[in-house]
């Protein structure tokens, strides 16, 4: 326990005198190189203060031209020929919902980012252009410090390991020199991260046909007059497209209408055969009840069979005479007619 305890000791005042001569080295580095500056001008081509600054540098660029695609290839080809690369590409064909567009993510060395936008600019019409940088030189210097820092405690600690003797302490230690080394490995992406972040500056391009991008408000009465005839034709042409769109539904309505109009001429004659001795459908169920809704097959009724005529007396009288009374009674008839 004891011999743990001296382990620990020893690492801190290791740690102690690491920092402490750290600030003493810089300290006289300072003193150094303020002796410098007043004691003598700079040496020509070397390097300042200025030249030690870190900067990450943004582009957007905005294009127009009449085949995007073709333009996206050239700003490429530029970008390669600088020493860059294309971190990301998307692009959208002329379709007839749109016009056709490209978008482009470039990595281009910060050096030579100069000349190479210069030649992106004249691939095409330029409608916005936006530049910018950020000086990230404290936050490079500060992953410095701690990956220098990380490193030297990593190395103590593979030292330790080395000369421990019991188990309690190596576990310790290789737990300590874990949570280390992966605070180091971090630290080391993120400086490694910035770096190429310096050295490539990143540029946005978009590409589009003149056609795509809004038109500025009309400053004199030729432009508006222009602009109003414009907005004619485009009226008219979305009356098309609407009645492109509506047709359809007024094919499908006007056959649904023919449909029903058919269907009660059809019910109508129908109900005219059934009126005149055909057979016709009628509701069941009893007359006085509530209808059902249904329908059922009735066929017409039989014709009543024909009766003779009751005989009168007269014609009793007839039929009971002999025949000869009858040729009498006919003779009597027809003189009576004449």
């Amino acid at each position: 326990m004891h011999r743990r305890h001296r382990l620990f000791a020893a690492a801190g005042a290791l740690a102690l005198c690491l920092s402490l001569a750290a600030c003493s080295s810089s300290g006289s580095n300072g003193g150094s190189d303020a002796s410098i500056s007043e004691g003598s001008a700079p040496v020509a081509g070397g390097n300042t203060q200025d030249d030690a600054r870190e900067v990450v540098t943004t582009a957007n660029l905005t294009l127009v031209s009449a085949k995007p695609l073709d333009t996206a290839d050239e700003v490429i080809a530029v970008a390669k020929d600088a020493g860059g690369r294309v971190d990301s590409r998307s692009e959208s064909p002329a379709l007839d919902s749109g016009s056709a567009s490209a978008e482009l993510t470039l990595r281009i060395p910060s050096d030579s980012l100069d000349e190479a936008l210069e030649k992106i600019e004249e691939s095409a019409s330029v409608v916005s252009s936006r530049l910018q940088h950020e000086d990230v030189t404290d936050s490079a210097r500060d992953l410095d410090a701690r990956i220098t820092a990380l490193r030297t405690s990593v190395n103590r600690l593979l030292e330790l390991m080395k000369s421990a003797t019991d188990t309690s302490d190596l576990i310790e230690i290789e737990k300590a020199l874990s949570d280390r080394q992966a605070e180091l490995d971090s630290l080391v992406a993120q400086r490694d991260d910035l770096s190429s972040r310096v050295d490539l500056a990143t540029v946005t391009v978009s590409i589009s046909t003149p056609d795509s991008v809004p038109t500025a408000a009309p400053s004199n009465l030729w432009e508006a007059l222009v602009l109003g005839v414009r907005s004619i034709g485009s009226f008219l042409g979305g009356i098309v497209i609407v009645f492109g769109v509506v047709l359809p539904w007024l094919v499908l309505a006007g056959a649904i209408a023919l449909a029903v109009i058919y269907l009660r001429r059809f019910a109508k004659r129908r109900g005219t055969r059934s009126s005149t001795g055909e057979p016709r459908l009628v509701p069941d169920g009893p007359a006085e009840g509530p209808r059902t809704g249904r329908a059922s097959y009735v066929p017409p009724a039989p014709p009543l069979p024909t009766q003779a005529p009751v005989p009168t007396d007269a014609s009793r009288t007839a039929e009971d005479a002999s025949p000869s009374e009858a040729v009498e009674s006919e003779d009597d008839e027809e003189d009576e007619k004449r």
